[in-house]
């Protein structure tokens, strides 16, 4: 990759996401950290801001913030300034990733992880270590799947919609917008949206709200 990756974000996703694009080709310029007093990360620059004058020509854009709702509402910010096409899917070379899928922009997929045949992941996405989708799933914009979460075929995870590690979705059902299907849980049945279910199978705990944090 001829372009410079700027990364923003500090935190332990920020250094699973510089593994992916190390490993992609990317050449990691600097690391944004507006709230910290970081001046290097991992062995890069950090600094508070954006260098001015970036643009789809000269440079490319990753945000590394792992709580869905949190990215969104970075990604709302920065959006007033840079374009959706600054921001490129980063796809682990170990991944394997059907032909006729799709991969939205901003979004992430990293070791070791399954995107089955005719299935869309929306934008900033998280596609956390080995987790896997089958055929013809749809994941929701801003939604993320942790390490060892998978589904069957047919599954709809909806917008900043949480499958946590371990967590495993079967054939057909859907898994509503804001909703968290909890750690090692089986969801057997569509799990409605604002909700966190968990166990195996799978049943209502509580209620919650787009905002709350989940990790």
């Amino acid at each position: 990759m001829n372009k410079g990756l700027y990364v923003w974000g500090t935190g332990g996703h920020a250094k699973s996401l510089a593994e992916i694009a190390i490993a992609s080709g990317f050449q990691i310029q600097a690391f944004i950290s507006p709230n910290s007093d970081f001046q290097t990360f991992l062995g890069f620059t950090a600094r508070p801001e954006l260098p001015d004058g970036l643009t789809p020509g000269n440079a490319v854009l990753a945000i590394a913030i792992g709580d869905n709702f949190t990215r969104q509402k970075v990604w709302f910010e920065l959006n007033k300034t840079y374009p959706l096409l600054m921001f490129p899917p980063l796809i682990h070379p170990t991944a394997s990733i059907a032909k006729d899928s799709d991969i939205g922009q901003g979004s992430t997929v990293h070791q070791n992880s399954v995107v089955g045949t005719s299935s869309q992941v929306g934008i900033f996405c998280t596609l956390n270590t080995a987790s896997s989708i089958e055929h013809d799933c749809n994941v929701g914009d801003f939604a993320s799947l942790g390490p060892g979460a998978r589904t069957g075929g047919n599954v709809t995870i909806g917008e900043r919609a949480v499958l946590a590690i371990g967590s495993t979705a079967r054939h057909g059902v859907q898994i509503g917008d804001d909703s968290v299907l909890g750690a090692a849980s089986y969801a057997h049945e569509s799990i409605p949206p604002l909700t966190i279910a968990v166990g195996a199978p799978a049943s209502f705990l509580k209620d919650r709200k787009a905002h709350d944090p989940y990790l």
